[in-house]
């Protein structure tokens, strides 16, 4: 995940990108999904909270960790 957001943030290119935004290939994005197990019947560890207990999970804290310092 981490990896992908410094993709996000940083992917230029000076034919496909957005020149009113420095040439990034990245506006916007958003994180799917808060709390489910499963995608299309295969576990996802993807989710940011645990769907039974209702508690954010590992990936969940370090999302918000991440996207707290993105201005």
């Amino acid at each position: 995940m981490i990896a992908t957001f410094g993709y996000f943030l940083t992917a230029t290119s000076s034919s496909l990108g957005y020149p009113e935004d420095g040439n990034r290939l990245v506006q916007a994005w958003a994180w799917y999904s808060l709390d489910h197990e499963y995608f299309e019947g295969y576990e996802s560890y993807s989710h940011l909270f645990d769907p039974d207990t209702k508690r954010i999970t590992k990936l969940g804290i370090t999302y918000g960790e991440y996207t707290r310092s993105i201005p």
